[in-house]
């Protein structure tokens, strides 16, 4: 089980995610996400989850790790794919405190 986090160059804060997010994967997030809220101090992390295939409940808990981090803003979800979107509907990701998701039918 992979994880690529691409970081956008032009827009520090921003990553796209491909692979899988899960126990195996979900620290490589939390850290590469830590060290831009920490260093950049950007206003909101944006996650590109167009290209993810997969996400358990390690992946939701680090999006609630990631969101907890932020001191302003907000973790932004684009366009999760119909597995990632069930299960972030499934835990009503959308109630997270910090977390806004921009859906592909929004």
């Amino acid at each position: 089980m992979t994880l690529d986090i691409l970081p956008d160059p032009g827009e520090p804060g921003r990553f796209r995610l491909l692979g899988e997010l899960d126990l195996a994967t979900a620290h490589s997030l939390v850290t590469a996400t830590a060290q831009v809220i920490e260093d950049v101090l950007v206003d909101d992390v944006v996650l590109d989850l167009q290209e993810l295939a997969f996400m358990d409940s390690s992946g939701i808990s680090a999006l609630i790790n990631i969101s907890g981090r932020l001191r302003r803003g907000s973790l932004v979800l684009l366009q999760p794919q119909p597995h990632v979107a069930r299960v972030l509907r499934l835990v009503r990701a959308d109630a997270f405190p910090s977390v806004r998701i921009v859906w592909d039918d929004d």
